[in-house]
């Protein structure tokens, strides 16, 4: 039976690529490793493959709480709380607020464009 060994690729279509690039590189520390201007770009994500921004998106609305959303990558952080200040200065808004769950800390915040990304790290008391 074959079974799914990991992540390669998660791809996002953006209407502006480059505001795209600006939030994910300098908003989530993300290492760009391609970039066609205007067209399309890929960023490294840490032990499961690469994002991907390609043109041909649109805006999506913004969504109120992350359980209005179909779909929620979740990218690990060292400091939930410090991650989201770095991404509201870069653009992003704060669909939910950090919370805990378990032992770690989650929060979930839109991309200029209204994609939804979750956060998390481990829980410092």
């Amino acid at each position: 039976m074959s079974k799914i060994e990991g992540m390669t690729l998660l791809i996002f279509r953006v209407k502006d690529v480059e505001r795209e690039v600006a939030f994910y590189r300098d908003g989530l520390g993300l290492a760009v490793t391609r970039h066609v201007e205007g067209r399309v770009a890929q960023f490294a994500l840490p032990l499961c493959g690469a994002l991907e921004l390609a043109a041909g998106g649109e805006v999506v609305p913004l969504a109120k709480d992350r359980t209005e959303v179909p779909a929620v990558p979740v990218f690990r952080v060292a400091n939930v709380h410090e991650a989201v200040e770095q991404a509201v200065r870069h653009g992003a808004r704060v669909v939910n607020a950090p919370f805990r769950v378990n032992e770690q800390w989650v929060a979930y915040v839109a991309d200029p464009e209204g994609h939804v990304v979750g956060l998390a790290s481990a829980f410092a008391p």
